[in-house]
């Protein structure tokens, strides 16, 4: 039986700590749901990220929902999602009312925001950096990794990244069968 508290507590805390996006928080989604809750295995956590990455929603909410759903069903896919993306919008609604009331304007927190972006991209590579580790497990997947990374920088600013990844499916089902 799940403790809805400390569901409750994971996503809310996952919340807190969402600037940047869902990349940003990868590490600590794997630390919770996988490592310290076990609602998901790192297998199914990793499926979860591949198919976010193809559809349309950010990473975390769609982490947090499936979660939510393998724990609780409809309502606990409810829950989980509004936890995690809750205390982002009462910080920002705190801050902008906060700024908006004392100088006029949102300037200073537009500056704020340019300034926590260092943080967000060492969160984010941290993510990587994690996630390599535990999907590039010989020769083949790195040889997979650095020709889909070649590829992508390549061709970035004329194709979709989409297609990256399902060229990377698809060389994936011809090389590991």
């Amino acid at each position: 039986m799940i403790s809805w508290t400390s569901f409750v507590g994971a996503f809310f805390l996952m919340g807190l700590s969402a600037y940047g996006g869902g990349m940003a928080i990868i590490s600590l989604i794997q630390k919770e749901v996988v490592d310290r809750h076990q609602w998901l295995t790192f297998s199914e956590m990793s499926h979860i990220i591949t198919i976010s990455e193809m559809t349309p929603g950010p990473i975390a909410v769609n982490i947090a929902t499936f979660t939510g759903y393998t724990q609780g069903h409809f309502s606990g896919a409810v829950i989980a999602t509004v936890a995690l993306l809750l205390p982002s919008q009462l910080i920002l609604l705190a801050l902008l009312s906060h700024r908006e009331n004392k100088e006029g304007g949102v300037s200073s927190l537009v500056h704020y925001m340019a300034g926590i972006e260092i943080g967000v991209l060492a969160l984010i590579a941290s993510a990587a950096w994690t996630f390599s580790r535990r999907v590039i497990e010989g020769v083949p997947e790195l040889v997979l990794f650095m020709l889909l990374l070649a590829l992508f920088f390549l061709v970035r600013s004329r194709i979709n990244p989409v297609w990256i990844i399902g060229l990377g499916g698809i060389l994936g089902a011809l090389f590991f069968v």
